[in-house]
């Protein structure tokens, strides 16, 4: 199927590079008119706007320059999986927190929640974050940075009631599972498990 009409049998490159040549002339004679309209304008105002274009460059780029410091500090990681050794005894850790979550004592769940926040709560000392406890470690994290910061902080505050309302906060089973799957989550972005 042709896009050109069926009378028409042959296309007229002449016309299309002459029309394309008339649009380049009238654009050509546009920044000519402009240029000549800007000479009226002092000399001084052109540095002052050249100033603030290039400052405001400079600030972009140590703009980017800071994130991106923020981004290698974040994917500079603690490589937890080098040391066989240590990942043993981490798994092990984590199994013992495992198994205090299916306890039917709300105190060993409660002491499971508290000993992963722990785990998170050093392994943000360890990247740099400063702050006391977890909590405020997160607040300097950006969402891009770490995917899993919503569900941290979630269950960060499941920990926080707990270390408030102490043997008054009574946590379910349930809720102390999925508190644990979100630490996991987190932990498993960090490469600690």
């Amino acid at each position: 199927m042709s896009i050109l009409p069926q009378e028409a049998q042959w296309l007229n490159l002449e016309y299309l590079f002459n029309r394309l040549f008339v649009w380049l002339k009238q654009f050509f004679i546009l920044i000519k008119k402009l240029t000549l309209s800007l000479t009226d304008v002092p000399f001084k105002i052109y540095f002052f706007i050249a100033a603030l274009v290039f400052l405001a460059v400079i600030g972009v780029i140590f703009y980017k320059f800071a994130r991106l410091k923020r981004k290698i500090k974040i994917s500079s990681l603690i490589n937890f999986k080098d040391e066989e050794k240590l990942s043993q005894s981490r798994f092990i850790k984590w199994e013992e927190i495992k198994n205090k979550i299916d306890s039917d004592n709300a105190e060993d769940r409660k002491e499971a929640i508290v000993m992963a926040d722990s785990i998170l709560d050093e392994i943000f000392s360890r990247m740099g974050f400063k702050g006391d406890g977890l909590g405020e470690k997160i607040k300097n994290v950006e969402p891009s940075d770490f995917e899993s910061l919503q569900n941290v902080w979630d269950a960060y505050k499941v920990r926080a009631r707990i270390a408030r309302e102490g043997a008054r906060f009574d946590i379910s089973q349930k809720e102390a599972k999925d508190t644990l799957a979100k630490y996991e989550k987190g932990l498993k972005e960090l490469k600690y498990l």
